[in-house]
């Protein structure tokens, strides 16, 4: 098993991948090459190349040129004998969980001069107020002949739902049946 760890301040992640290999036949070597780490794994009469590269690493299907590459030493870790793996010990059922509440509402946001409300949607700041209300939507209505609508403030087209004009910005009159 290959893994790769990298960490820092704050951070950590780590990645591994498996590669069925074989047995090896000798100790695994490291590379430095310019654009990054090679693995080399000589096992069942095949040599198996890993690439590391930033963040990544993959089996390469062809062998790499490590012509001026640095061998990097590396240190054996005796992790035990893992040929028969331990029996697991059954789980346990979990106890059962107790079912989620609901959320509360909200409470009003305020910041200096500035206060946001979420039901219903309302947001205010110094004299300036907006506010969104939902409304239950009503049964479609079967549509009609469209006849052609104009803005009455810059005369350019607008379509039957429309509430603004598009073009200048003007609140339309509603369509009235």
């Amino acid at each position: 098993m290959v893994t790769l760890f990298s960490g820092g301040a704050g951070q950590q992640q780590s990645q591994a991948n498996g590669f069925e290999t074989g047995i090896w036949q000798t100790p695994p070597v490291l590379f430095q090459t310019t654009t990054g780490l090679v693995i080399r794994i000589e096992a069942a009469g095949r040599q198996f190349f890993i690439q590391i590269q930033g963040g990544a690493m993959q089996l390469l299907t062809t062998a790499p040129s490590l012509a001026g590459a640095d061998v990097v030493a590396l240190q054996q870790v005796d992790t035990g004998d893992h040929s028969q793996p331990e029996p697991m010990e059954p789980m346990q059922p979990m106890e059962p969980m107790e079912p989620m509440k609901p959320m509360e509402s909200m409470k009003p946001l305020r910041m200096g001069n500035m206060e946001m409300r979420m039901n219903p949607m309302e947001m205010q700041m110094g004299n300036m107020r907006l506010r969104m209300e939902t409304t239950p939507k009503s049964p479609p209505t079967p549509p009609q002949a469209a006849s052609p609508r104009f803005c009455t403030q810059c005369g350019a087209g607008v379509s039957p739902h429309d509430r603004f004009c598009a073009n200048c910005g003007h609140r339309l009159v509603p369509i009235t049946e």
